[in-house]
This record gives structure tokens, C-alpha cells and sequence, in this order.
């Protein structure tokens, strides 16, 4: 297991497969079968990468636990419901809040407020007095919005309906069993200078995490992505 954030982790459950697992899924097409990895092999999965050949590369599959805050888990599963280059289904098992109450302790709070840097991305930290402000305000917000999730409980309404009171910041957990191919691509989009700053923490500890399992291929495939040829 790999913490993030302040609350959050990326957990290996189980996972199928690896370098020569790919290699010989792309010699299944020849009737040909390699006993280990050797110079060849790698070759190949290079040659694959660089060509776009990538069906190979999800015979490797990992299957992982994830907490992380809804603000997060909503930009992780676009790579689900958006997954590109025909990837096949991507289970994903969330926790719910219809059939669970939210745990208070369950909040994440930043480590530090940031500025806004053009449109989209954050860049620095405030100033400390500004930081000390934010905090006191957002502590507010959340003992507010946890008070007004517990008095509708109270009184009867549906969980279902009582979370729509709760903020993005509320940690949730779900099991995802992606292809070695769809990690790669969500830490090529995700651990990037124009990515949030919170769901880049992830997509490193997923690379620490899934890396090792097939290290070539994940190497080729990054080397061969669109966001990082020639970087």
C-alpha cells in the first residue's frame, strides 16, 4: 500500500500477467510461444509500442484499491466511461453513499491553499496570513455541511438524498482492475505539469505501484505516448 495525500492510498490487490505475458500474447498471432524475456522480447515490445500495436499490452491486468477524494475519484473516472484505443471494460467498484453513512474522519484538507495560475492549473501557495484564513473558513464550511448531512439523517431523509449536501472533498474508495496499457495512459495524462496537483500524487504512486510488475513494457509504452514521445 501506497498513502497519498493525508488520508488517502493506492493498495495492490492482485494482478495477471506481466513483460512476458505481453510478449507472448503478441506471438499468439504466429503460434509461437518465448520461455523467458530476453533482447528479443523486449524488441518486440518496443516495436509494438512505437506502432500503436497495443492489444498486447492488456493481457497484463492489476487490480487495485484506491481512497481518494470524490474531487479526485470524478477525474479518474473519465478514464473509464472515456477510455480511448478501444480499451476494453474497466470494472469499477465504488463505495456508496446510499447504503453508508459518510464517516466524518473522512475529509481530506489540503496541506496548503494554492493561487490560481492561468485558466485552468494552480501555482504557488499563499501567503501565510491567507492560509491561515482559508483554513478557518473551510473548517467552517465542513462543520457545517457535516452538521446539515446529520440533522437531515435526523430526520429521516433518504442517505441518497442527505449527501447531495456533502463537498467534493469527502474521501471514497473503489476497486479498479485496469490493463497495464490504461495505467500507462492515466499516469501520462495524470502525472503532468498541466494535471491537478492532487491527482498527480496518485499517478505517481500507481507508477510506483504497477511499474514493477511489467517494467519494460510500461517503459515502451510511456517512451511511445503521445504526451511523452521525445520528452
Amino acid at each position: 500500500m501506497i498513502e497519498v495525500l493525508d488520508k488517502g492510498y493506492i493498495e495492490l490487490l492482485a494482478y495477471l500477467g506481466g513483460d512476458l505475458t505481453n510478449v507472448n500474447a503478441a506471438k499468439a498471432t504466429h503460434e509461437k510461444r518465448a520461455n523467458r524475456l530476453d533482447e528479443k522480447g523486449e524488441r518486440l515490445l518496443g516495436y509494438l509500442a512505437e506502432n500503436a500495436e497495443t492489444t498486447p499490452f492488456r493481457h497484463t491486468v492489476v487490480q487495485l484499491r484506491i481512497k481518494a477524494p470524490e474531487f479526485v475519484a470524478r477525474q479518474w473516472y473519465k478514464h473509464v466511461v472515456g477510455a480511448p484505443y478501444g480499451f476494453p471494460d474497466l470494472p469499477w467498484s465504488e463505495f456508496s453513499q446510499r447504503y453508508t453513512e459518510v464517516n466524518e474522519e473522512d475529509w481530506h484538507v489540503p496541506a496548503a491553499w494554492r493561487s490560481q495560475s492561468g485558466k485552468q492549473t494552480s501555482g504557488g501557495p499563499l501567503d501565510d496570513e491567507a492560509q491561515e484564513r482559508c483554513t478557518g473558513l473551510y473548517e467552517q464550511q465542513r462543520c457545517t455541511a457535516l452538521s446539515m448531512y446529520r440533522t437531515l439523517l435526523a430526520h429521516g431523509v433518504a442517505r441518497e438524498q442527505a449527501r447531495i449536501v456533502l463537498p467534493l472533498a469527502v474521501y471514497t474508495t473503489w476497486v479498479w482492475t485496469p490493463s497495464l496499457q490504461a495505467c500507462v495512459h492515466f499516469a501520462a495524462l495524470r502525472d503532468h505539469s498541466k494535471a491537478q496537483y492532487e491527482i498527480r500524487e496518485y499517478a505517481k504512486a500507481l507508477t510506483e505501484m504497477v511499474r514493477p510488475i511489467a517494467p519494460t513494457s510500461w517503459d515502451r509504452l510511456m517512451e511511445a505516448h503521445p504526451l511523452r514521445r521525445g520528452s
